[in-house]
């Protein structure tokens, strides 16, 4: 299910799938878009005149989700001043941030990791209470 996904198939589901409008139905974006059919995704619906560039950044995460080449890759966004880079990367972050991901609840967090947690679980009766340091003359037992 989407608790495995990874980040760029969480950020597809989050996307959504685009809305395909016919542009030679209407002359003035007939002569925008050269009369072609382009996608507009209902996420990006407020960015205006960036429909290829959105769609370029679609079909990055869509090949990193099927584990190709792009998935090693970082996305590098490149443009002119005022061209609204600031505002896909902030639009691509509160897309990542919704949906669901898998979470050890209620797990505390810090330096110590699950491999960390797994050991002071096993030998929990021999390491020493927690803010007390070992000192030198005094070695930690870890087998029996």
């Amino acid at each position: 299910p989407s608790y495995y996904a990874g980040a760029a198939e969480r950020l597809l589901k989050a996307i959504g799938e685009p809305i395909m409008v016919d542009t030679s139905q209407d002359p003035r974006l007939g002569r925008i878009f050269s009369n072609r059919t382009i996608k507009v995704y209902p996420a990006f619906e407020d960015f205006y005149g960036m429909e290829e560039t959105i769609e370029r950044i679609v079909g990055f995460f869509r090949d990193a989700a099927q584990g190709l080449e792009e998935r090693k890759q970082v996305l590098y966004v490149l443009g002119p001043v005022v061209g609204g880079k600031s505002s896909l990367a902030e639009r691509l972050k509160q897309l990542m941030e919704t949906g669901e991901i898998a979470t050890t609840a209620g797990q505390p967090t810090g330096r110590r990791g699950i491999k960390g947690r797994i050991l002071e679980s096993l030998y929990r009766e021999k390491m020493p209470p927690q803010g007390v340091e070992r000192s030198a003359r005094q070695p930690m037992i870890v087998g029996d």
